[in-house]
């Protein structure tokens, strides 16, 4: 079973199961869905970036990014991208069926 998965506004996705983080495609996030301990999981909605934080996704404004920036010397970095509500509510709900077992 995946860790992590992540929707792009072009319909791929990328999961734990295709490869690490540090070689998921960089451009046009719209949602990671992770899966946390005891059945319990965590949508990480759309924003402007996206980070590798030891062992987990976050996100963040520019303001966020910095932060990180600032303690690491090397970041895992994706960039979110609008892609407009019709096609975001569609991603939305692949995430949540994921989520609830339908991969």
């Amino acid at each position: 079973m995946s860790k992590w998965k992540i929707w792009y506004d072009d319909g791929t996705t990328y999961s734990s199961d295709d490869g690490l983080p540090e070689d998921a495609p960089v451009d046009g996030v719209q949602a990671i869905l992770q899966w946390l301990p005891y059945d319990n999981y965590d949508i990480i909605p759309p924003n402007d970036y996206f980070w590798w934080l030891e062992d987990r996704w976050v996100s963040g404004s520019v303001s966020g990014l910095e932060r990180c920036l600032r303690k690491r010397s090397q970041v895992i970095l994706l960039f979110g991208r609008w892609a407009g509500s019709k096609l975001y509510y569609k991603i939305l709900d692949d995430v949540r069926k994921a989520a609830d077992g339908g991969n």
